[in-house]
């Protein structure tokens, strides 16, 4: 979805923003990067630079409403989750009648919820 590159002094890492939080916080902290990803800036700072490369069309779609000087890594992080877990609940197989559900239990039910009111949460 969204490959970061993060730039910390000589040291550089990528970091595919689908893995876990604590997965990219440790491989941030083997290269002396010890500030939680919920607090590194994607604007850019002098000693820590972080470059973000949409690897598919959703992370297309989510680099496209990042905002560069509000968010931080630790927000597009979760904004990709939410992708993952919206579309594993989505592409889930509603239960089968021989397996004991009920007539509608596992419906798929569409919210109306606009994703950029979503990110508003990220942003104070």
């Amino acid at each position: 979805m969204i490959t970061a590159s993060v730039n910390f002094f000589e040291n550089n890492i990528k970091a595919d923003l689908t893995c876990r939080e604590r997965e990219i916080q440790d491989n941030l902290n083997k290269v002396g990067v010890i500030t939680p990803i919920s607090q590194i800036p994607l604007n850019n700072a002098l000693t820590l630079q972080v470059h973000l490369y949409p690897n598919d069309e959703i992370g297309k779609m989510v680099y496209d409403i990042v905002d560069f000087d509000k968010d931080t890594l630790g927000n597009v992080q979760r904004l990709l989750e939410m992708w993952i877990q919206h579309f594993q609940y989505t592409m889930g197989k509603s239960p089968q009648k021989e397996q004991g559900g009920y007539e509608h239990e596992g419906d798929r039910v569409v919210c109306s919820v606009d994703l950029e009111e979503r990110m508003g949460l990220f942003h104070e």
